[in-house]
């Protein structure tokens, strides 16, 4: 199939599509906003309970770890 063949078969088909209209893609890109949000969020707070938990281990056990001469 050559390229211009292919690129009209394309254009063909895109206007088969029944695009949503504007107040159903507002509502669509408004739910899709928030859970992007909301999931942003949640991955912000375990990256800094990760971070938080990960210095507090530091600090209890800094005192444990001795250095040992090789023998």
């Amino acid at each position: 199939m050559s390229p211009i063949k292919y690129f009209k078969e394309v254009v063909n088909q895109a206007k088969k599509v029944k695009w949503p209209s504007f107040p159903v893609f507002m509502n669509t890109f408004s739910v899709v906003l928030v859970i992007l949000v909301i999931s942003a969020l949640i991955l912000y707070f375990e990256s800094w309970t990760g971070v938080q938990l990960m210095e507090s281990l530091k600090d209890t056990f800094a005192g444990v770890v001795t250095t040992t001469s090789a023998a």
